[in-house]
């Protein structure tokens, strides 16, 4: 492996706390590449969610297509921090 890799955006789309399996959506197709909690640079397994934008880099296991370097960039905030609308407002 090189020092230098490419680095792509993603979002998360599952995540399995139990398992410390997720996977990112990388493009507008839906096209979704899995990754593992151990590849995770910033974030613990309970700080990760659905939402989270993340920057990663493609690598392999068991010869299959993973990401790699998972470096979560944006949190998605918690709905209780969201201040609700009033109407007529």
């Amino acid at each position: 492996m090189s020092e230098t890799q490419d680095r792509f955006r993603g979002v998360v789309r599952t995540w399995n706390f139990e398992r410390g399996f997720g996977r990112l959506s990388v493009d507008a197709r839906g096209a979704m590449i899995p990754f593992h909690i151990s590849e995770v640079l910033n974030a613990c397994a309970d700080e990760i969610k659905p939402g989270d934008t993340v920057e990663f880099a493609f690598g392999q296991f068991q010869q299959r297509v993973c990401a790699v370097q998972v470096k979560v960039l944006a949190p998605t905030a918690p709905a209780a921090t969201i201040p609700a609308v009033k109407a007529g407002a």
